[in-house]
């Protein structure tokens, strides 16, 4: 699993960035992704999410009731997967 750094009342980890799924918010192969660990996100939130059997940093949003993964990247469309299990948040400030 991850080890975490509890910090200022929050649960910190760090993710290795190897796809391009969120390259226009500047979050690209290389970077290293401070989380805060959390299972719930607000439209909007940069989050980690595993999905569908795939772990993913990209962007979180509700359309119809639905839960929503829109990648922000010129290639690869949002999606609604079967199965969303929110990991952390990428931008956790306070």
């Amino acid at each position: 699993m991850r080890d975490y750094l509890d910090l200022f009342g929050q649960r910190l980890f760090g993710l290795d960035v190897d796809g391009n799924s969120i390259v226009i918010a500047a979050i690209v192969p290389g970077d290293t992704a401070i989380a805060c660990k959390t299972e719930v996100a607000n439209c909007g939130d940069i989050v980690i999410a595993s999905a569908d059997d795939e772990q993913t940093i990209t962007r979180f949003e509700r359309r119809a009731h639905q839960a929503w993964l829109v990648r922000e990247n010129d290639v690869v469309e949002a999606w609604c997967p079967a199965e969303l299990e929110i990991i952390g948040m990428v931008s956790c400030g306070g």
